[in-house]
């Protein structure tokens, strides 16, 4: 039974992540990076592997309120605004989803507190969702989208500089910033 649970689980994931990326096909596969990139995080954070899952699985859904926000509105900012809080009102009532609801609710806060829905600062932002602002800021910066151009590896690492303390959680920054060079040179 334990694993038909985890199948169904990672195989209903997969179906999500398809819909996220068909609503976003200018972001296609962006969803899956992010993850891969909050992993390198928390692999070097030493967490259980049960909190490299539940942060594997956040960062994978973390955009998954766009599939309630009709394409027409995508450019309308007061709607994009919300797709964190109507992602986590889908995934709340599914229990095996329940504990990355918050992480998916707050990935848009900034470490100053100028961030979105709540405006939480610091260390009053879940760990899962630092760590995901972290990785959705690299991968954007990085990735050909119709609307931009991807900035360079090394120009994105500054850009995570600068804004480690404002939009970013410092600490979190440095310990991006030593794995994912080391892995990028690899």
């Amino acid at each position: 039974f334990i694993e038909d649970q985890k199948n169904y689980e990672i195989h209903l994931t997969e179906i999500l992540l398809e819909a996220i990326d068909s609503q976003l096909s200018d972001k296609r596969g962006h969803s899956k990076r992010v993850a891969q990139y909050s992993n390198i995080i928390a692999k070097a954070l030493n967490m259980s592997e049960d909190a490299q899952k539940k942060f594997y699985f956040a960062a994978l859904l973390h955009d998954i309120g766009f599939l309630k926000i009709h394409s027409s509105d995508f450019f309308n900012k007061a709607e994009l605004m919300q797709h964190p809080v109507v992602g986590y009102e889908m995934i709340k009532p599914i229990n095996f989803y329940a504990d990355i609801a918050p992480i998916i609710l707050h990935h848009h806060e900034r470490y100053d507190g100028h961030g979105y829905p709540a405006r939480l600062k610091g260390d009053e932002i879940p760990l899962g969702a630092r760590i995901i602002s972290i990785a959705e800021a690299f991968d954007v910066m990085t990735s050909a989208m119709s609307y931009k151009i991807p900035v360079r590896f090394e120009d994105a690492l500054d850009e995570l500089r600068q804004n480690a303390g404002t939009q970013f959680d410092p600490d979190l920054v440095k310990i991006f910033l030593e794995n994912i060079t080391h892995k990028h040179t690899q």
